[in-house]
Order: C-alpha cells, then sequence, then structure tokens
C-alpha cells in the first residue's frame, strides 16, 4: 500500500472504532429515548460497518489475487449502500428527536426520503450486474463511469433534502446543542461530498460522516445528563415532600394502635383494623426507602392492602392470587399502584362495580415477571398517557426504568379489562 492509503486506513478504523464506542454509550443510556436510542444505534453501526469496508477496500486496493478481486468488489458495493442506509437512519432519527420535543410533522418528507433510499440501493444493486455505475481495471482498482456515475450522486443527495427543510422549519423547537449537532450535519457531509466529487481518490465524506455522528453522539449523552439532573432534583422534592408527610401517618398509626388496645381481640373490627394499621406501618416505612426492596415485602403490604379492600367491597371485588416468585427486589409501590390502579379505575368504574383481580409473579429464568389483571373498564392506548387517572402508570415505568431496568407493558381494551405486565432483569 502506499502512504495515502494507509493515512485512509488507520483513520477509517479510527472512525470504526469511535463508532463502536458510541453504539455502547447510548446503548447504556437507552431508557432515556428509547426510538431515538435505538436509531442512533442504528446509525453507528452502519457509519462502522462503512469504514471498515472503505478500510479494507483501500487496504486491497490494487491486490490482483483472487482475495483482492473480491473484497474489492463486496467492499465498494458495501461503502454505496452503507451510504443510502446513513440516510434513512439520519431521517429516523431526526423524526424521534422531532416526536420527543413534541413536534408534528407531515408524512411525505419521511416517504420521500423511504422512496428515494430504495430506489437508489436497487440501482445499485442492479449495477452489480451491469456495471454503469463504477468498474474495476485490470490492477484492480475502482474506477468511475462519468456518464453515469452522476445518477448515484443524485439520488444520494436529494433525499437529504427533505431532512434539511425539516431542520431548519423546526429549529426553534431543538435546544442549541441538538441544533448545531443537525447544522453540522448540513455543512459537512455536504462538503465532504463536494470536495470527494471533484478530488477523487480522498475519502473526505466519511471523515466528515464520523465527525457529524462525534455531534450526535456527545448531543444525546447531553441532554440525558440533563434529564438525570432534573430527575434527582424531582426525586430530591418527592424524598423532602414524604419525609413531611410522615409526621401525620405516624399520629393517625399511634392514635389507632390506641383504639385498637380498647377493642376486643377477637372482633371483626379489631381484625381490620389489624391489617390497616399493617398496612400504614408496611407504608411509612416505605416511604423511607430510596433503593429497591425485596417483593416479599411489597407484596405484604399489597396482602394488607386488599384484605381492607375486599371487606370494604364484599364479593364484589374477587381476588386471584399466584405468587410463585417472591425472591427479587422492585421499586418502592410498584405492585400496590398497579393493584390499587387495576380496582379504583377499573373493577369500581364498571356499570355494577364488580370484577376480578389477577396477582401473578413468575420468574423466567431471565426475567421476574409481575402480572395484574382486572376485568375492569379498561381503556385506550391514548388514555393512558393523557387521563390524570393513569399518570400513576407512568410513574410507575419511570421508576422502574431508572431504578432496576425493569419494563412496564401495558394491554388494555374498553369494556373488556387492563393487564399490565412488569419485567424485572435477573440480577447476575
Amino acid at each position: 500500500m502506499t502512504v495515502n492509503q494507509y493515512i485512509h486506513f488507520a483513520l477509517e478504523l479510527w472512525g470504526a472504532i469511535f463508532c463502536a464506542i458510541g453504539v455502547i454509550c447510548i446503548y447504556l443510556t437507552r431508557h432515556y429515548d428509547k426510538k431515538a436510542a435505538w436509531n442512533l444505534c442504528a446509525l453507528l453501526i452502519t457509519e462502522g460497518v462503512l469504514n471498515v469496508a472503505e478500510a479494507l477496500a483501500y487496504f486491497y486496493r490494487g491486490n490482483v489475487s483472487s482475495t483482492g478481486y473480491v473484497v474489492v468488489r463486496v467492499t465498494n458495493f458495501v461503502v454505496f449502500l452503507c451510504g443510502y442506509f446513513l440516510v434513512l437512519f439520519v431521517c429516523r432519527y431526526l423524526n424521534a428527536v422531532l416526536v420527543r420535543q413534541g413536534c408534528v410533522t407531515p408524512n411525505w418528507w419521511k416517504r420521500s426520503v423511504y422512496i428515494l433510499c430504495a430506489i437508489g440501493s436497487l440501482l445499485l444493486v442492479l449495477s452489480q450486474v451491469f456495471g454503469f455505475y463504477y468498474g474495476f481495471d485490470a490492477q484492480n482498482r475502482y474506477y468511475r463511469h462519468p456518464e453515469t456515475y452522476w445518477i448515484m450522486i443524485i439520488l444520494g443527495a436529494v433525499p437529504m433534502i427533505p431532512l434539511y427543510i425539516q431542520i431548519i422549519k423546526n429549529r426553534k423547537a431543538f435546544k442549541t446543542i441538538q441544533y448545531v449537532s443537525f447544522l453540522i450535519f448540513i455543512i459537512l457531509p455536504v462538503g465532504g461530498y463536494l470536495f470527494q466529487i471533484f478530488f477523487y481518490g480522498a475519502s473526505i465524506y466519511n471523515v466528515m460522516n464520523s465527525i457529524c455522528l462525534i455531534f450526535f453522539v456527545v448531543a444525546y449523552e447531553a441532554e440525558y445528563a440533563a434529564y438525570m439532573v432534573e430527575q434527582e432534583r424531582k426525586l430530591a422534592e418527592e424524598r423532602l415532600h414524604l419525609y413531611h408527610s410522615q409526621i401525620q401517618p405516624h399520629f393517625i398509626f399511634n392514635s389507632i394502635t390506641t383504639i385498637f388496645s380498647y377493642l376486643p381481640r377477637e372482633s371483626k373490627a379489631g381484625e381490620v383494623l389489624t391489617h390497616f394499621t399493617k398496612f400504614l406501618r408496611g407504608s411509612i416505612d416505605l416511604l423511607a426507602e430510596t433503593e429497591c426492596i425485596p417483593a416479599e415485602r411489597e407484596l405484604e403490604t399489597v396482602e394488607h392492602y386488599l384484605y381492607m379492600e375486599k371487606e370494604r367491597f364484599g364479593d364484589d371485588v374477587k381476588i386471584d392470587w399466584n405468587i410463585r416468585d417472591r425472591d427479587f427486589k422492585l421499586p418502592t409501590f410498584t405492585v400496590q399502584a398497579l393493584v390499587e390502579n387495576a380496582i379504583r379505575h377499573g373493577i369500581r368504574e364498571t356499570q355494577d362495580g364488580k370484577g376480578k383481580l389477577k396477582i401473578c409473579t413468575y420468574c423466567t429464568g431471565a426475567e421476574h415477571i409481575i402480572e395484574v389483571e382486572d376485568d375492569g373498564v379498561g381503556f385506550s392506548p391514548d388514555v393512558a398517557t393523557d387521563d390524570r387517572a393513569h399518570i400513576g402508570l407512568t410513574n410507575v415505568r419511570n421508576r422502574l426504568e431508572m431504578m432496576c431496568g425493569g419494563t412496564l407493558e401495558i394491554e388494555s381494551e374498553p369494556g373488556k379489562g387492563t393487564r399490565v405486565k412488569v419485567r424485572i432483569p435477573v440480577e447476575r
């Protein structure tokens, strides 16, 4: 290889290494915005594959062996194909950021990008058969067909136009670091693309792409850091509020204990008051917890709560327990919130106020599963995020993601009921 080839080979490999590091960083913070994170990871992986392919293309350029013959042709095809996928994933990443910022955009710009990238990819595949874009000489060196190569250039550049329009049009919705990263995406690759058209042999376009991705990753991680600071502030405020609110529950608990001492030990009132006292004591103790707690403690508090609800509503509320797994930890009031939500906003909202509640826990080996199901009124997916009655579900989901890497899935249908499934990874 020439010195120029060695330089390009090193640059491409460093770009691939950065992409691998970027994927790891984004994956570890994916719960901030999963849709944006997955698309950014796909973008980084595509750029990494492109860099490796181009590095191999430079390394084997001029190598007339059978291996060099295959590698040069395959890697050049992969490089051009990845170019279309880069545009596709930038489109999806931009759309995810716009959705997160609350922007409403038309569908035409996404569809136009998809269609143009599909056409470009199809023509590229056909070019491998008919050779109308580029070819290879006797020394196994890549060369362009100037009379048709411009078609590939146009099909690579035109899909960028809708992206630029959306970036400029929605510039006020972006945070500063977001807008800067997208502006860099507009300026640098275009400059590198034009340079590479007129100065064949210098892979400036891919270097510019790698620089843009550095800014994308920095912007995402900066937003994540700001998000975590805000979450910590909110948690501190909530913790302070909870500590202040403990004063009154302790007074109530002590008063109930005094009243209980005057009741006959075997009376129904004494039995109900015992469960209420244990529920109140358990809830007060859980308020002070800032980490995940054993599921056993949470389930014990829920049992006391459901006993009182059963005494209150009688046979109107039927409860089916199927607890097969207690050996795990979870954020406080996770099951309590789901059970309370199922009774109050599910079963009791039916026409006759009757229904059945199922609580199930089990372990799959990789995950601890909690299922809370009711046959109440149910709700549509959009109500789950907008209705104040279901804000608790969103809070539970956020705490699961932040505190133990868990997830919350909701299946609900109006008139048929709701099924909530919590997944908590098994600790290794």
